[in-house]
């Protein structure tokens, strides 16, 4: 059974997060960073898998077909320790302001088109003429501000992100 299936009660334990960013530094280097975090199970991430209960170390992974070479797999962990944390996940001392501002606008830019679809179809049911700015917030929402640089971003096309 995978963690991205509901568990009995419901709860999704696993999140894949692609390895393209943009990211602030080498996605490697942000893998490293989470590795050993006491909120997960285990970590997937270019054909090797790091877990809790062998002491984090990297071995050789070959669970699936899938080598996670384009994203790394985060398992949070299965006993739901950690579930209600609200403590930073650590990166935030990595991940500057610009780096956020840089990854909302390539969110904002990805997902533009669905905002005015979503927009759309919520004018044609609601009547409501912010439903852009509306979908906008509700659907990218991070611990550093998103919400609010989303606001703020135009209505035409971001710049692209510079490395």
């Amino acid at each position: 059974a995978s963690d991205h299936n509901p568990d009995s009660a419901g709860r999704v334990l696993a999140i894949d997060i692609d390895s393209t960013g943009p990211w602030p530094m080498p996605f490697n280097t942000l893998v490293e960073r989470l590795r050993g975090d006491s909120r997960l199970e285990y970590i997937i991430w270019n054909r090797r898998i790091a877990s809790r209960t062998r002491g984090w170390t990297w071995r050789s992974y070959t669970g699936s077909s899938d080598p996670h070479t384009g994203h790394a797999h985060f398992s949070a962990r299965h006993d739901h320790t950690g579930n209600t944390s609200t403590a930073p996940w650590p990166l935030e001392d990595v991940v500057t302001p610009e780096d956020i501002e840089k990854i909302a606008n390539a969110v904002y830019a990805k997902l533009k088109p669905q905002l005015e679809q979503a927009s759309s179809a919520w004018d044609d049911t609601f009547g409501r003429d912010t439903a852009q700015a509306a979908a906008g917030t509700i659907l990218v929402e991070t611990r550093n501000n998103t919400r609010e640089i989303l606001s703020r971003l135009p209505d035409d096309e971001p710049a692209a992100p510079t490395a």
